[in-house]
This record gives C-alpha cells, sequence and structure tokens, in this order.
C-alpha cells in the first residue's frame, strides 16, 4: 500500500480513524493498520492496492509528507537507503519550488519588485541564495506565489526603513543609530530567554515601555526589524515558530495613537520570512480597547484570526491568563509579573553585538 501511495500515513483515512480507534498508541496502531492492508489483500488481491482506492493528497499532506522526509534525512537511527531517498526527495522540491518562486519573481511588476531586483544585483549573498529563498517558501507552506510577495514585500519594507545603501549591507548592533539601539535596549520589543511549553520562541511587544520616553516611527520600526531577525535564528523560532505577546495595559491613548501598528502588523505578518503560531494581546477592558482589537484583527489573515487571543480580564494575573497557553512565568516579562527583566536582554544584546542580518 505505501508503494503506492507514498503518503498512506499522512493522507489516508483509515490511518487516522486507527490511530483514534488505538488512543493514539503508535505500536498497537501499526499492528492495526497492518492487519487491515493484510486483510484487505486477502479479500481483494491485487486490486486492494490500486490508486483508486487511495484518497487524493491535500497540500498540507504534501507538506507534512516534506516535513517528515527532512527529518528522515538527518536520522542517524534510520537506514542509510531511506535516509538517502528521504534526502532526494527534499533535494527534488526545494529546487522545484526555488525555480517556480526565481520565475514569479522576475516576471513580477517593476512596482512590486524593484527592491528584490536591486537587492539581488547589489548584494546577491543577502537577496538571492536558495537558503533565503527556502526561507520564504517554507514560511509560506512551499506556495510559490505567497512566497514571492512576501519577499518583495520583505524588500520594499527594508528599503523604506533603511535606504538602499544600508540595506543592502550587513549590519551588526554596533552599527545601529543610537535611537535604534536606545529604543531595542529600552524593550519595547525583545525575545525571551526561553521558549513556551510547545518550544515555540516568545517575542513581546510592551508599547507601555515608551511613556516618557523621546521615540519616532522611524527609530522603532529599525529596532523591531532588528530584534525580529534575532528571534528568527533562534532554533526554537526555526523549528516551531513565533508566539507573540502584544501588551497594551497600562500605556497611554497618545501613545497607542501614535504607535505604527499597520507597519508593524505588515512586517509582523506580511513581510518577515516567520510563522507566527500564536498572538496574545492584553488590552484594558473598555469599548475603545475592543473597537481597537477589531480594527486591527480585520488586517489579519483568518489563520492568524484563529490563532489570536484577546485578553480583557485585568482582574486575572497575566502570569495566570498566560499561563493557561502554556507560557510559563520565567518566559514572562517583568511588567507582566514575570520573572524576564529588563537587565537581562541588555545583557544577551551585548552578548550578540556582532550578530549580522
Amino acid at each position: 500500500a505505501m508503494a503506492t501511495n507514498p503518503m498512506l500515513l499522512l493522507s489516508s483515512p483509515h490511518t487516522r480513524t486507527i490511530a483514534r480507534d488505538t488512543s493514539l498508541d503508535p505500536k498497537a496502531a501499526a499492528k492495526a493498520l497492518s492487519r487491515y492492508w493484510e486483510c484487505r489483500e486477502a479479500m481483494f488481491g491485487n486490486a486492494a492496492f490500486s490508486e483508486g482506492v487511495f484518497s487524493q493528497p491535500t497540500h498540507a499532506d504534501f507538506v507534512r509528507y516534506y516535513d517528515r522526509c527532512l527529518r528522515v534525512s538527518s536520522d542517524p537511527v534510520v537506514e542509510e537507503a531511506s535516509r538517502s531517498l528521504a534526502a532526494e526527495f527534499v533535494r527534488c522540491v526545494n529546487q522545484a519550488k526555488i525555480d517556480a518562486l526565481d520565475q514569479i519573481t522576475t516576471l513580477a511588476s517593476a512596482k512590486d519588485a524593484e527592491e528584490l531586483w536591486d537587492a539581488q544585483k547589489r548584494a546577491p549573498d543577502l537577496a538571492n541564495t536558495d537558503e533565503i529563498k527556502l526561507q520564504f517558501l517554507k514560511c509560506e507552506e512551499f506556495v510559490e506565489v505567497k512566497a514571492a510577495i512576501r519577499m518583495m514585500k520583505y524588500w520594499k519594507l527594508k528599503y523604506m526603513l533603511f535606504g538602499k545603501e544600508v540595506a543592502c549591507q550587513r549590519m551588526v548592533l554596533g552599527d545601529m543609530i543610537s535611537g535604534d539601539e536606545r529604543l531595542l535596549k529600552l524593550g519595547v520589543q525583545r525575545i525571551m530567554p526561553g521558549s513556551d511549553e510547545s518550544g515555540r520562541c516568545i517575542f513581546v511587544i510592551s508599547s507601555a515601555m515608551l511613556l516618557d520616553q523621546d521615540w519616532d516611527d522611524d527609530h522603532l520600526l529599525r529596532a523591531l526589524w532588528y530584534a525580529i531577525h534575532l528571534a528568527m535564528e533562534r532554533e526554537s523560532c526555526k523549528k516551531n515558530g513565533l508566539v507573540i505577546i502584544i501588551n497594551h495595559r497600562g500605556t497611554s491613548l497618545e501613545i497607542l495613537g501614535r504607535y505604527p501598528r499597520e507597519t508593524t502588523q505588515v512586517m509582523l505578518v506580511s513581510a518577515m520570512p516567520l510563522k507566527i503560531c500564536a498572538a496574545h494581546m492584553l488590552i484594558e477592558p473598555s469599548t475603545w480597547w475592543q473597537m481597537m482589537f477589531a480594527t486591527t484583527i480585520s488586517f489579519v489573515t483568518r489563520l492568524l484570526k484563529m490563532r489570536t487571543m484577546c485578553h480583557s480580564n485585568t482582574e486575572e494575573k497575566p502570569t495566570s491568563t498566560l499561563g493557561r497557553f502554556g507560557i510559563p512565568r520565567d518566559q514572562l516579562p517583568h511588567e507582566l509579573g514575570g520573572e524576564a527583566k529588563i537587565e537581562h536582554w541588555c545583557q544577551w544584546l551585548e552578548q550578540h553585538r556582532d550578530f549580522s542580518l
């Protein structure tokens, strides 16, 4: 059966039914599935394995099969022949998708792709490597059109924030403009030291940290750009994605009115090559906040809407609220009652002054 349909264990309804019936016990499910196909062959002979009896795999099945092959290709426990076959499948998929992505970006309009084309000429190591293209493809589950759009938005936004000369150079923390570095160390946008219970990187945005501070949109957005790239370099983010906590409690209406929400949203949701697995927004319990949340959420994708939670119950401690979603206290910032202090963030930044993006 698996020779006829390599994605049998991913797309077959029999597999899912047997897995549920055996309470997701791998050994019991494997025995039951083997017995099922043995009985099926006894009843129907070779017809039991004809292509017509298998359900057509979905795009999600193909993505899961790719992920499984990627794991198998580097698993020392798996026999060498299986590792080689898995590695060859991954290589073929990667090359086919990269070629398709290149074709789309080449044929795109100058209005959309001008910055990307320029960056690929000026800095091919930053904009035109297979590794970078795969980051965008994996972020969009190998839908090349979506990956191309994200890649073009990335470079359009980077040129807007840094200018073409700086955007095409490798930047390190030590080279940042003083205003950018000051806001970065202020902790308005920062990474928590570890991960949540699912192994995902945690990224926090706290607008209240801007109270009584001198800032503007450009400095804030460039600091966010750098912080997000630091997060993307973490293995927890590469493998499992990002959880974002947006804390708007204790801030002022003036700051919220000035805060570049739209550009921040484009950067996080539409431009960066990363997967946002969940978003938690902490707001005050008021009609104004509810309207603001409704406006913000209306611009995100349907999938991200399903992964976004709005918390307005100020009677419950944030540590308890977010703890129910697998985010422990030691991975929450101090302004939310957690143990992660600004000093630790600043120390970590100093240790990564030579990190380039």
